[in-house]
């Protein structure tokens, strides 16, 4: 039995390196999912707040670290000129690290400023001090710091991942959030913090979300090391020279002319609302918000990256051979089933899953999650795809899209701000997203050879069995009874274990069939 399984992943190459990146993010995820009821209780909302505004600067400034040239590693059939471009990544990135951390103590008052509704002092000698109204200026340095280290892992990832070393890539995700959920939960612990805080004395306010950033920077710089000893014997024997590096930034150029402006509109929209609720709510509306598209996103951190990242390395072959679309819809049909009864269900029983889970302050971090699935349910499904515009080199329609989609969800933000209502806000913010991705993924998979109707009939013909499985949730939810936040959560788990385990019967009838 052992060796027909080793047959069958040794025959369909695709599910091996599927297998192979969701197995390493699988563990990731699950652990940092599995820790979280006890970081909501180690840290508050406001402190939450401090994190997801870190994670929204983070977010924008990443996006221009490398120009995107590490996007065009996998392309040349040539190995120095791929390592020309590894090198060049990483010129850019310690400049624009080093820029970046200049402008941030330069200016770091300025930015502050607009970041938060009010400036609140460092200085407290009260170690029981709240860090809801904190400011982020005493975090803004490590900004750039988390910039270097995301970047140069994602350099040396696409070189890994031109190298087919899948595995190696599954065996850094381990070891990030290993790192990653060691330091968020070893600087969480209250007697931890209470003691940091005696011990800094008048910059004590600063330990409360201390931890969850420093953690977030170790996600990343935790899996360097291991890919650094794949790609550094390679550069040691490559024929590099300025003259190669130049001509290979020359011949990639679409990558920083098109595509890091099209990823920057993408990336602003995505952290647009953390930066205005920040600068119109607070940190504890941010902390919410914040943490809810935390959650939201596991799905498609776990499953979409994952197959995103081996699509991009096998979609120019499929191109080559003929069998783009069949892989596609292939792609496709297996996210819709996976992604759209789960985020139903999920959208559903959010408030009560939230409460259960995390305590009764994140209940407020449930509703927003209700008003962000639409749009998170076609933005999981478009992820994997998007490696087709890079391959057919449409960056300027990429461009156009990210455009449009970042100056109408700035709109509805702005429109929904108008009211004094952070629920409107977000809700139009969510609809305008959703729309716009739905309109990304018809795109995408057109790019691919299906037809629009071809992409509307994958997505309805899982409807009827997304409602189905959602019927047990919507009864118990709206049935009165005592303690009906526990029961809601019961009947959810056990749906979503439910869809689990079909997913899994897929995906073995897949590798069957294969």
């Amino acid at each position: 039995m052992l060796a027909k399984i080793r047959g069958v992943f040794a025959q369909n190459a695709f599910l091996k390196n599927v297998t192979m990146l969701v197995g390493g993010t699988v563990f990731g995820q699950g652990l940092l999912t599995l820790i979280s009821p006890i970081l909501t209780r180690f840290y508050t909302p406001g402190e939450f707040g401090i994190f997801g505004t870190y994670s929204a600067l983070l977010g924008i400034i990443l996006v221009l670290a490398t120009l995107h040239y590490e996007y065009a590693v996998p392309l040349p059939e040539d190995d120095d000129e791929a390592l020309s471009i590894v090198v060049l990544a990483f010129g850019i990135s310690v400049v624009v690290s080093a820029l970046t951390l200049a402008i941030f103590l330069l200016f770091g008052d300025q930015i502050a400023a607009l970041l938060s509704p009010s400036e609140t002092s460092l200085v407290s000698t009260s170690a029981d001090a709240s860090a809801e109204g904190l400011s982020i200026r005493p975090f803004l340095w490590l900004v750039p710091v988390g910039m270097f280290a995301y970047s140069v892992y994602n350099i040396l990832s696409y070189w890994a991942i031109r190298k087919e070393a899948f595995g190696r890539l599954s065996q850094t995700s381990i070891v990030q959030s290993v790192g990653s959920a060691s330091v968020q939960l070893g600087l969480g612990v209250p007697a931890v913090k209470l003691w940091l805080a005696a011990s800094l004395g008048p910059l004590s306010l600063i330990v409360g979300p201390l931890g969850l950033l420093l953690g977030h920077i170790t996600s990343k710089a935790a899996g360097i090391g291991n890919l650094a000893r794949l790609t550094l014997p390679a550069l040691q024997k490559a024929n590099l020279s300025w003259a190669s590096i130049r001509k290979a930034a020359v011949i990639h150029k679409n990558f920083p002319l098109y595509n890091t402006w099209s990823a920057l509109l993408y990336s602003v929209s995505l952290e647009l609302p953390v930066i205005l609720l920040a600068s119109l709510y607070g940190n504890i509306v941010v902390g919410l918000f914040a943490f809810a598209n935390r959650i939201l996103r596991l799905p498609m951190i776990l499953v979409g990256e994952a197959i995103r990242k081996v699509f991009f390395s096998t979609a120019v072959k499929a191109r080559r051979e003929g069998t783009l679309q069949e892989e596609s819809s292939r792609i496709f049909t297996q996210l819709v089933k996976l992604g759209l009864p789960i985020l139903l269900v999920v959208g559903i029983a959010a408030p009560e899953l939230f409460a259960t889970v995390f305590s009764a302050q994140w209940r407020e971090a449930g509703r927003y999650a209700q008003l962000l699935i639409p749009w998170l349910l076609f933005n999981f499904l478009s992820a994997p795809l998007s490696a087709l515009p890079y391959i057919f080199e449409k960056q300027k329609y990429e461009l156009f899209f990210q455009a449009i989609l970042a100056a109408g969800q700035a709109a509805c933000l702005i429109l929904g701000s108008q009211y004094g209502d952070s629920f409107l806000a977000i809700g139009l913010y969510g609809v305008y997203g959703a729309i716009c991705f739905l309109g990304y993924t018809f795109w995408n998979m057109y790019l691919g050879g299906n037809s629009v109707a071809q992409t509307l009939s994958l997505i309805l013909r899982e409807m009827p069995t997304a409602l189905f499985m959602a019927i047990p949730v919507i009864i118990t939810k709206f049935i009165s009874m005592p303690n009906q936040d526990l029961w809601v959560f019961i009947v959810a788990a056990l749906t979503l274990l439910v869809l689990l385990a079909l997913n899994v019967d897929r995906f073995r009838d897949q590798m069957r069939q294969s």
